[in-house]
């Protein structure tokens, strides 16, 4: 019978604490910074090696696209394969920052699909 009673307390301590954690690292929403300007893409432009970087693009409605830096990338890895594609804008939960999350990932630039499946994105640019 003790022994039910030691695991049944070992399971409640540790939903206990489980629930505690949760409430604890639950992050704020992020907000709006006011004004309002508009939306940022981050985007690569094709399967070369220079268009297989990061470049930005602003636009007021969603619709309508400016590409930022004249066009040029703005983003140019140095590690791994020296590509990076499918990147993802992410905002921190308290809305001050943002990061750029991205594949560390070059086709043509001296690996194909296959290698990129098995050995690709092992890499992280700052």
């Amino acid at each position: 019978m003790s022994r039910i009673l030691t695991r049944l307390a070992a399971v409640l301590a540790t939903a206990g604490l489980l629930f505690s954690t949760w409430s604890a690292a639950t992050p704020k929403q992020a907000a709006a910074l006011d004004p309002f300007t508009g939306y940022l893409m981050a985007h690569f432009t094709g399967e070369s090696a220079t268009g297989q970087q990061i470049h930005l693009a602003h636009s007021e409605d969603g619709l309508r696209w400016t590409d930022l830096n004249n066009g040029g990338l703005v983003l140019r890895s140095t590690v791994g394969t020296r590509g990076v594609r499918d990147p993802a804008l992410v905002r921190s939960p308290a809305g001050d920052r943002y990061w750029i999350i991205a594949t560390d990932l070059c086709i043509g630039c001296g690996q194909d699909w296959n290698d990129a499946q098995n050995n690709g994105s092992r890499n992280l640019d700052e």
